[in-house]
C-alpha cells in the first residue's frame, strides 16, 4: 500500500455495493483502500433496511472502530491473556497448544484486521487511531476506511 493517507477526498462517486446498512466505495487515488458508509437504517437478517434510527450510522461506525482498535491492540490481548491463564482455565485445557500459540501472536503484534481508521465526513480528515468521540467531534459524521 501507498502511504496511508491523512485525508481523503470524500467525492466518492457510485457504490461498490449497496446493502441494507451500509454502501462501500473506492477511494479516489488509493485503489488500496474501500471506504464503509453505514446507513441509518437497521435490517434483520439483511431481509433490506425495515426500520431507521436517526444518528445509529455514526453510532455503528464508532462501535466498530473501537471494537477493531482493540482487536489489533496487543496489550488488549495481554490482558485477556492473563485471565485466560491460571489453573481450570481455558488455556490449562488446551492440550493442542494452539490457543496460546494464537494468543501469542496477537499478545506479541495485535490481530490484523481489515479496519485502518475513520473519516470525517466535513473535512476528509483520517482517524486511524483513539476515539472521535471528543467533545469537538460528537456531532460530526464518519465513514469508515478499510
Amino acid at each position: 500500500m501507498t502511504a496511508f493517507p491523512k485525508k481523503i477526498d470524500l467525492k466518492l462517486g457510485r457504490p461498490l455495493y449497496t446493502g441494507s446498512v451500509q454502501k462501500l466505495y473506492n477511494v479516489p487515488k488509493h485503489p488500496d483502500l474501500i471506504i464503509s458508509e453505514t446507513s441509518s437504517g437497521g435490517s434483520v437478517f439483511d431481509v433490506g433496511t425495515i426500520f431507521n434510527i436517526e444518528g445509529s450510522d455514526t453510532g455503528r461506525a464508532g462501535f466498530r472502530h473501537l471494537v477493531f482498535q482493540e482487536l489489533q491492540n496487543p496489550k488488549s490481548w495481554k490482558k485477556l491473556a492473563e485471565r485466560l491463564a491460571g489453573k481450570g482455565k481455558i488455556l490449562q485445557k488446551d492440550k493442542s497448544g494452539l490457543i496460546n500459540k494464537v494468543l501469542a501472536g496477537f499478545v506479541k503484534s495485535g490481530a490484523p484486521t481489515h479496519h485502518a481508521g475513520m473519516v470525517e465526513r466535513k473535512t476528509g480528515r483520517v482517524y486511524a487511531k483513539g476515539s472521535m468521540q471528543t467533545k469537538r467531534h460528537t456531532s460530526m459524521n464518519w465513514v469508515s476506511v478499510c
